[in-house]
């Protein structure tokens, strides 16, 4: 067997396609301010440091007005919620978006907290994420990445969930601490598969890990910094799998510029063996990334239509 590969840069397609529709029905030009925050750990900096600049040539393509801030390392916790509350003040802003992870002092939850819910993009905002418990009567306005993400994965191979084991496996630290990973698996997932489908989150040290990764339809990595964990041994035939998360584990010379170093990606499944057994696979790198920045570019823009359409600016 040989896993039907897939490409987010064919997943990104339609999204942009709506995008744009949006901008020419509109006129609209949404302005974002992108906050990156220079990080101690050097694999984590030769990570950050071209996903800072994919989102700028991306966006900016868009037609979107990207003012970017690049912060170093050593900055205070309070200087960077100084800086959010002057882009919540700045009325020509219409988004904010802090590339993750930050260095240590950054405390996350309280930066993303201190974000005006109009302009936090990412749908995390307690503003935003209240609507996904169970006692909500209304659907949020902002839809959360990562489960978007998922889903258009999901949909674009029709994946079936009648009486599927899902089973997510998770870098040990990330089930913890990791913010996002831990919104997804306690109240997003609901947006990503039907509300009654078995889901199994597992990290990646449990000691019966790669049995539950044998056991699933659906398996989904989340294993920053454990490149190719998943082996074709821990994949049940015929599954689908989707990873969420490559790590940096060299680099090498940029072919127009040998003098520049270049990161070199992995994702937390090894993509030679388990394309022999399983039917889907989503790779990382350039599998979920590209379609969550063409999330991210929709709902900078339906934030900007929002604003402006109640008089911002």
């Amino acid at each position: 067997m040989t896993a039907q590969l897939i490409d987010g840069k064919d997943l990104q397609g339609p999204i942009l396609e709506r995008v744009g529709a949006k901008i020419q029905k509109t006129g609209t030009a949404p302005v974002l301010d992108l906050v990156m925050i220079d990080h101690p750990v050097m694999p984590i900096q030769m990570q950050t440091e071209p996903a800072f600049d994919l989102h700028i040539s991306f966006l900016r393509k868009l037609g979107v007005q990207v003012r970017p801030h690049r912060l170093a390392a050593d900055v205070r916790h309070d200087d960077v919620v100084a800086l959010v509350e002057g882009c919540n003040a700045d009325a020509s802003c219409d988004g904010v978006f802090i590339l993750v992870p930050p260095p240590p002092q950054i405390r996350l939850v309280e930066v993303l907290n201190a974000i005006d819910p109009a302009k936090e993009l990412e749908g995390l905002h307690p503003a935003h994420a209240a609507h996904l418990l169970p006692v909500s009567l209304t659907a949020t306005e902002r839809p959360m990445i990562v489960p978007a993400t998922l889903r258009t994965v999901f949909d674009a191979v029709g994946t079936d969930f009648e009486g599927a084991h899902v089973v997510v496996v998770v870098e040990h630290g990330a089930l913890r601490a990791n913010l996002i990973t831990h919104m997804v698996t306690k109240f997003g997932s609901g947006l990503i598969w039907p509300s009654d489908t078995t889901v199994t989150v597992v990290h990646h040290e449990h000691p019966r890990v790669e049995e539950y990764c044998r056991d699933a339809d659906v398996l989904v990595a989340v294993l920053p910094g454990v490149p190719r964990l998943v082996r074709g041994s821990w994949v049940k035939p015929g599954a689908t799998v989707v990873d969420f998360a490559a790590t940096v584990i060299g680099a090498e010379p940029h072919p127009k510029n040998p003098e520049r170093m270049m990161p070199v990606f992995a994702g937390g499944v090894d993509n030679d063996e388990v394309a022999e057994v399983a039917k889907v696979l989503c790779p990382a790198p350039r599998g979920v990334g590209p379609v969550m920045l063409a999330l991210l570019a929709e709902n900078l823009l339906d934030a900007a239509i929002a604003r402006r359409g109640a008089g911002g600016a």
